[in-house]
């Protein structure tokens, strides 16, 4: 007996932290008591109802010698109607109260998906801020604590934590970047963008940075291709794919950018010689603030392709990506086509 008390006070402790499992109970037992009241009142009604239209029809069948036997036979058959109609309704609750407990947790459980993932979200975030305070902190200590820090002490201090200041700013900026896509409509402010214009104008802007690296950028088949949504948001995804590719790709190799119209949509791919990506990492890469196994990934917070994710699908469009490891990566997003 003991075990199952503590067993028992062990369920309501752990019951006790987890929101989502009491939510859970809470909706399914508003079920059954919303469903209980209803069955209450019906039932009444219905065993009040056929009791008197028991008598009723069994006025004028008996003599007046046999009123004593019609009472008992009619508060017999009216005390097994209550029974049977009592256990009809614990049947009817207790069918309401798993079927109730499925159907919340049905309810609840993009809820609770939302909720995981803000909890994530958060941690992810606090992380990755995190870190350049913590290096800023450090350095600033480091140089002040010495007895006699010279001027390159303090402008190797500084120019450290301007990288981190730096870093932080542009995690600060995806993060709102992210907010503000969210926010976006496709019904308000979106115009007619020619997509062969746009892949020409980030390209031209990305020939420096492939240039450093020594590698060759290029526009194949600029087919002529219009879409609707808004310019800036589809030239952060582009400038992002192109980026990438630029920064994962070796020293002369070469990036290809791409677009046609098939069937009614716009494809626009991005091809690289890259060092591509691993089967273990290709599925989580859309992940906000996830983060391949590789030295390049690692100085990145992990956002800039949960924005391309989010902005392609809310310009009712799709993303995908082929990869082989060593060879080089292929990214196409297909959008609607403005016809």
């Amino acid at each position: 007996m003991k075990n199952y008390l503590k067993q028992f006070a062990a369920w309501v402790t752990g019951l006790k932290r987890n929101v989502f499992e009491v939510a859970r109970l809470r909706l399914t037992l508003f079920y059954v008591l919303t469903i209980g009241v209803i069955i209450a009142v019906f039932s009444v009604v219905v065993y009040y109802s056929l009791v008197q239209n028991l008598r009723d029809n069994f006025d004028g069948e008996f003599t007046e010698g046999q009123v004593q036997s019609q009472e008992r036979i009619i508060a017999r058959t009216a005390d097994d109607l209550k029974k049977n109609i009592i256990v009809i309704d614990v049947i009817v609750l207790l069918t309401v109260g798993a079927f109730g407990y499925i159907l919340s947790g049905k309810t609840l459980r993009s809820i609770k998906h939302i909720l995981d993932a803000q909890k994530e979200f958060s941690a992810n975030a606090s992380h990755e801020l995190r870190t350049p305070l913590a290096i800023i902190k450090t350095s600033t200590e480091v140089t002040l604590r010495s007895l006699r820090p010279s001027t390159e002490n303090y402008k190797v201090a500084l120019m450290s934590n301007l990288e981190e200041v730096e870093r932080m700013s542009n995690i600060v900026e995806n993060l709102l970047t992210l907010s503000r896509s969210e926010q976006l409509s496709t019904t308000k402010g979106v115009k007619l963008i020619d997509m062969a214009r746009l892949a020409t104008v980030v390209l031209a802007k990305m020939q420096d940075m492939a240039k450093a690296k020594h590698i060759t950028l290029k526009l194949e088949k600029a087919e002529t291709a219009s879409v609707y949504g808004d310019r800036e948001s589809l030239e952060r995804v582009l400038f992002n794919l192109v980026h990438n590719a630029i920064k994962y790709t070796p020293d002369r190799g070469t990036v290809a950018v791409a677009l046609r119209t098939e069937k009614g949509q716009v494809k626009l791919s991005i091809k690289d010689t890259g060092i591509g990506i691993s089967e273990k990492d290709l599925p989580h890469i859309f992940k906000r603030f996830y983060k391949a196994d590789s030295s390049e990934s690692s100085q990145g917070a992990g956002l800039g392709l949960a924005i391309v994710e989010e902005t392609v699908h809310l310009h009712r469009g799709t993303i995908e990506v082929t990869s082989i490891l060593g060879r080089g990566t292929n990214t196409t997003v297909t959008l609607p086509f403005a016809s």
